[in-house]
């Protein structure tokens, strides 16, 4: 048996015997002379990628300078307080270091911690664990001055910011609403006492002729300085359709004593235009507690010889765009008492 470095030699002989005849491309294959350009071909792309990657690998074990930006935390917040400020996002930073420490830190860039627990952060004093060989040559800014303030909760109104249209034919039911219709928020003194409400994003919604429930995020422009216990509120809207309706109704004289002689108005009722819940049309029509009433007081303090009367609608039926005629009444008959 050949010893283990006399195995060696053949096979390395073999070895590059067979890599030389590949990249000097002689070899033919018959009738084929393609086959040796399509060799040298390969041979070229693996020459080129071979340079580009020793190029590669030895640039990254050069030095040069790099500034970029880095993100921040903030650490050892004290119990029962809370930011007043929030501090600068991230940092500038320019370090000095080998290609290949450069190459892991702009890739994978470390966050530098804002001592909460402090008044003042030196931001050039960042760990030197965070930047593993590499040189801290400047920081943007150098200094962080921490605000805080005692920690308080509140219960605030979420502000709707909506736009519900609908055609001409339906109206909304009632204001569109928000559930819940209220959050809690919890932060910094100064900043949550200054909060009257918290506003939705803004939403819009054209011909709506049903009813809709939405989900509805809160604006978060406070992040980071107020938390707060929901992140959205579901919208309720009812939209229906209405139509027109006319009725008489009868005016009531109110407040006049017995021993005087009944005022005569002219005319004794009105005509009364509106817009109705179509479900509700008929029912408008037989209302009994629709009607008008004139005061004997307003009689009596009148120099003009007209009196406006007060309408009452019914307050269990949708009636909306009320217009009635005559906008006043005549009165006639009228005896002062002794």
């Amino acid at each position: 048996m050949a010893p283990e470095n006399e195995n060696d030699n053949a096979s390395g002989a073999v070895f590059w015997e067979r890599f030389k005849t590949f990249f000097e491309g002689q070899r033919t294959y018959g009738d084929y002379p393609e086959a040796s350009s399509g060799r040298r071909g390969t041979a070229i792309a693996v020459c080129i990628l071979t340079s580009a990657l020793l190029w590669f690998v030895f640039s990254l074990q050069k030095t040069y300078s790099l500034a970029l930006d880095l993100p921040t935390t903030v650490v050892n917040l004290p119990a029962g307080k809370a930011l007043a400020e929030l501090p600068p996002s991230d940092v500038r930073v320019q370090v000095r270091g080998e290609g290949v420490s450069l190459f892991r830190i702009y890739y994978n860039r470390p966050a530098v911690p804002i001592d909460a627990g402090r008044e003042v952060v030196n931001l050039d004093a960042t760990p030197s664990d965070l930047l593993r060989n590499l040189t801290l040559e400047s920081v943007r800014p150098r200094t962080y001055l921490v605000k805080t303030d005692e920690r308080i909760t509140r219960r605030v109104p979420i502000r709707l910011r909506a736009e519900i249209n609908t055609p001409d034919t339906h109206e909304l039911i009632d204001v569109p609403k928000t559930i819940p219709d209220s959050i809690t928020v919890s932060g910094a003194a100064s900043v949550v006492e200054s909060i009257e409400s918290w506003p939705t994003v803004s939403i819009v919604r054209n011909e709506l002729v049903d009813s809709i429930a939405v989900q509805v995020s809160l604006v978060d422009s406070l992040l980071g300085l107020v938390e707060r216990d929901i992140d959205r509120t579901t919208l309720i809207a009812v939209a229906r359709e209405f139509t027109g309706a006319e009725r008489e109704v009868d005016v009531i004289l109110e407040g006049a004593p017995s021993s005087d002689k009944l005022v005569t108005l002219e005319p004794s009722s009105l005509t009364v235009q509106y817009r109705v819940l179509l479900t509700e049309f008929n029912q408008s029509l037989r209302a009994p507690n629709f009607f008008a009433t004139v005061r004997y007081e307003d009689i009596r303090s009148d120099t003009t010889g007209r009196v406006k009367p007060h309408l009452f609608l019914p307050d269990d039926l949708h009636i909306r765009d009320v217009q009635f005629f005559p906008s006043s009444l005549r009165y006639y008959n009228y005896l002062v008492s002794e």
